[in-house]
């Protein structure tokens, strides 16, 4: 019988220390030419200077584990004034236009935050990305370069966050895109029918369909998710494949006739399949080993290392942020234990008797249950109290049995009115 240990409290605390490291390396800026103080952080974690697309990972760091930084809002200043006039964002490698990618990235990094100024930054780069998709219904990296399967996705995902249903046909046709796009093993590489499947596109894709609303029991993930399950190994997880892209992508973009720039984006593999299968439900030993790796190799100023990057990035901290988060939501109640076990994939959740926790949750259960049927509380109040006081001679059964009619007309009442929500939904 195999057995798998995941502790809370180690997961708890590689999220904490990566927290930490975040609020220790946050760069702010006193002031810019609006005025406004501004602050944020570089993909190369100590690196002095501020971009977008890291800005916004950092704001969702904190976000996926529901922590609060104060200095955070300097942040959304730094992404309205990284954004372009059209709406779109870049890289710093990169001035002179926007990229579908980074665009993406900076609409997700801010889709929970509730101010005007976030609601102007998704207005405009929800607008950016319709304006540069490509005529085939994909997006490259921008309008007019060949569709791509990392910039679709991250496209349709960002608009897919906007909950406006003016995106509804353009995500629809970008899924479309996008199952057209499979490989003969039903899967997906760096380009459409590239025959060059790897586990982070693959994974990639499976999440954002996911986020659309596919089923998991669909052909279309079913297919895919199987295939996954057979790139794993144990030493590397899903690290390991022959297929360079599944770390890193790369294409050149012109700029001038005479000056080209080439674009990476590098891919923490892991991470993404591990996002993957929990949001198809899948919860099996080799998730299970994939968290474990994650804890463990995280290093001692709390990321994780890649191995196209000799330095530490914030990157690779937000993708394993995502993923530690997503296994404590994905698993019910896991807060209230302090582990979880898998017995031959049998889920069973362990933690000491906490009497404070049990009288917690046993007044949160009350509550709903009141807030549910309260007539129904109400009028077993009454028959217990006022059958009492009736056997003990306290009241008369004259007044018990007209003391019924309110406590009645509450119960007809709430009956009515729940049938009254239930035939308009």
């Amino acid at each position: 019988m195999s057995l798998i240990v995941i502790k809370i409290s180690d997961i708890e605390h590689a999220i904490n220390k990566s927290i930490n490291t975040l609020i220790g390396t946050f760069k702010s800026v006193t002031s810019n030419k609006e005025g406004k103080d501004k602050g944020g952080w570089h993909q190369f974690i100590f690196d002095k200077k501020i971009g977008a697309v890291a800005t916004s990972q950092g704001i969702a760091c904190f976000a996926y584990p529901n922590k609060e930084f104060a200095k955070l809002p300097l942040s959304i200043n730094v992404l309205k004034n990284e954004q372009f006039k059209d709406g779109g964002f870049t890289i710093k490698i990169l001035s002179e236009f926007p990229l579908v990618e980074s665009t993406s990235w900076v609409l997700l990094g801010v889709r929970d935050i509730k101010n005007e100024i976030a609601k102007e930054i998704i207005t405009e780069g929800a607008k950016w990305l319709e304006n540069n998709r490509n005529d085939d219904n994909g997006w490259g990296a921008i309008k007019g370069t060949a569709s791509r399967i990392y910039a679709t996705a991250l496209a349709i995902w960002a608009l897919s966050t906007t909950n406006s249903r003016k995106y509804q046909t353009i995500i629809s046709e970008g899924t479309n895109w996008i199952k057209d796009a499979r490989n003969a093993d039903g899967c997906w590489g760096e380009l459409p029918r590239d025959e060059k499947s790897t586990p982070f596109h693959t994974a990639f894709v499976i999440f954002v369909l996911r986020q659309c609303g596919i089923s998991a029991d669909s052909d279309i993930i079913s297919t895919s998710l199987h295939w996954l399950d057979e790139q794993w190994d144990k030493r590397d997880m899903w690290e390991s494949h022959k297929e360079t892209t599944n770390h890193i992508e790369h294409y050149d973009l012109e700029i001038t006739p005479t000056r080209r720039a080439r674009i990476i984006w590098n891919h923490f593999v892991t991470p993404w399949v591990i996002i993957a299968l929990l949001n198809c439900g899948v919860i099996n030993g080799k998730v299970f080993r994939g968290i474990g790796c994650l804890i463990n190799r995280q290093t001692k100023e709390g990321c994780w290392k890649h191995q196209n990057v000799n330095e530490l990035t914030l990157w690779a901290i937000h993708d394993a942020l995502f993923c530690l988060t997503s296994f404590l939501n994905h698993i019910v109640d896991i807060k209230n234990y302090d582990s979880v076990e898998l017995h031959d994939d049998v889920l069973v959740l362990k933690g000491k008797f906490d009497l404070a926790k049990k009288i917690k949750s046993a007044i949160s259960l009350t509550t709903v249950f009141i807030k549910k049927y309260w007539a129904g509380v109400i009028m077993f109040s009454y028959l217990l109290i006022g059958g009492i006081c009736t056997l003990t001679n306290l009241i008369s059964v004259e007044s018990y049995i007209i003391g019924l009619v309110f406590p009645t007309f509450l119960v007809i009442m709430q009956w009515i009115i729940g049938r009254t929500v239930l035939i308009i939904k």
